[in-house]
């Protein structure tokens, strides 16, 4: 059987994509794993990724992971410049336009939001958490407008530079590369503030995937960083080191998922 290698979680530019594409196969042909890198593009759901039974190396959201997908064996987490010590680590960006009077989350309450995808922990359940806090029974709304689902984080930047929405929250890395790779897009936009931190969007396979080979690209991934010839892709991609995971540190993102849907709050409004 072939194996597809995809990381369009993370694909933020073509320049990215091929950083990630070089990175993880170096680990798969230390592995001695054959993959081919596919694109799988937006608007292609990810949703269709994640059920193929041919991934050998993918991004998958924690939450999804946490709630559904029994099928996928979780393999290692990127350890980015952005995490807090050395546990795979992200949180998500609350962003406005550039030149928009907001400072705080809560100078957005009562106008419109966006959000991605109800499956994203990024996009949906970390700001959905983040203002929990802030419902009340008095004020069981906190905005004019929700807006969703947009699809990817691109799409959610565009909604907010075409003034249909005036605030949305994505994935801090995914912010970061940005900044890093397209710094005129970023420009348009302000950051305000992060959600908490939670565990960083693994690389998964398939459960078709040999259980032998899947630990010898865990063994793999964890050496990347030691690989000199990978310093500049490390480097461009913020990528301090890989570290193995497990299904269960995902857990706590299914429970935020219910615990929001359990107070009558299942979308960010």
């Amino acid at each position: 059987m072939s194996w597809i290698l995809c990381t369009r979680m993370y694909d933020v530019t073509p320049a990215v994509r091929t950083h990630w594409h070089a990175l993880l196969s170096s680990a798969a042909r230390y592995a001695g794993v054959e993959v081919e890198c596919i694109d799988h593009a937006a608007p292609a759901p990810l949703t269709e990724l994640w059920t193929r039974h041919d991934l050998a190396l993918a991004f998958v959201c924690g939450l999804p992971l946490a709630t559904s997908y029994p099928r996928l064996r979780p393999l290692a987490a990127t350890v980015t410049v952005l995490a807090k010590g050395e546990s795979p680590t992200c949180c998500s960006v609350w962003l406005v336009r550039a030149e928009a009077a907001f400072d705080t989350l809560a100078s957005t309450f009562g106008h419109r939001i966006g959000w991605t995808v109800g499956h994203s922990h990024s996009g949906f359940n970390a700001p959905r958490h983040a203002l929990l806090a802030h419902r009340s029974a008095e004020r069981p709304r906190l905005f004019s407008e929700s807006v969703g689902p947009l699809g990817h984080p691109r799409a959610a930047l565009a909604a907010l530079g075409d003034r249909r929405i005036d605030v949305t929250a994505i994935d801090a890395y995914w912010w970061w590369l940005l900044q890093r790779h397209d710094a005129e897009a970023a420009s348009r936009l302000r950051s305000i503030g992060h959600t908490e931190n939670a565990p960083m969007p693994p690389l998964v396979c398939a459960a078709d995937f040999p259980e032998a080979q899947a630990a010898s690209l865990v063994t793999a991934l964890a050496a990347v960083h030691e690989n000199s010839d990978m310093r500049t892709r490390l480097d461009a991609l913020g990528v301090r080191r890989f570290a193995p995971v497990t299904r269960a540190d995902y857990a706590p993102l299914g429970e935020i998922d219910r615990d929001a849907r359990a107070a009558g709050y299942s979308l960010p409004a």
